[in-house]
């Protein structure tokens, strides 16, 4: 069986018009055109559901292939609510990238450091005037010797 390219390309661009011409474009679009139309609706207190219905008898679907049926408030509700969280988000200012030497900065303030009972002050002075470690171990006995049993 032979095809011919040139009517197939015919025939399928015509039936995507034809499916286009029922079908519109994607249903997020369709909302995001009209939702100043539908903001205006509700302030006048038109309910979600009067809303859906209107859309849907002016065409608009949801669903895919043979399950699309109109829109429903549900799924109205949620576009127009993904809509405007998309929105709020874009509006958002963004994070200033910090420059390099706020980054060395950071990175210097993060270093380690002994908590300040835990630091000795350095003399500068002759070696044999500091206590060697027996001086320190005996003085250290004497402060805790009150806490110790007596034999």
């Amino acid at each position: 069986m032979a095809i011919d390219p040139k009517r197939l390309q015919r025939d399928a661009r015509t039936l995507k018009k034809a499916r286009r011409s029922h079908e519109g474009d994607s249903t997020m679009a369709a909302i995001r055109a009209v939702l100043p139309v539908i903001h205006e609706l509700r302030t006048d207190g038109v309910r979600w559901s009067d809303i859906a219905a209107a859309l849907g008898e002016q065409g608009l679907m949801q669903g895919k292939g043979k399950h699309r049926i109109p829109i429903t408030t549900n799924r109205l509700t949620s576009l127009v609510t993904q809509i405007e969280r998309a929105v709020k988000v874009k509006e958002r200012p963004k994070p200033r990238a910090p420059d390099q030497a706020q980054k060395i900065n950071a990175l210097q303030n993060r270093r380690a450091s002994l908590a300040l009972e835990l630091t000795t002050e350095v003399d500068a002075g002759d070696p044999k005037d500091r206590p060697t470690e027996e001086d320190l171990r005996r003085a250290a006995l004497d402060r805790i010797r009150s806490v110790l049993k007596k034999d």
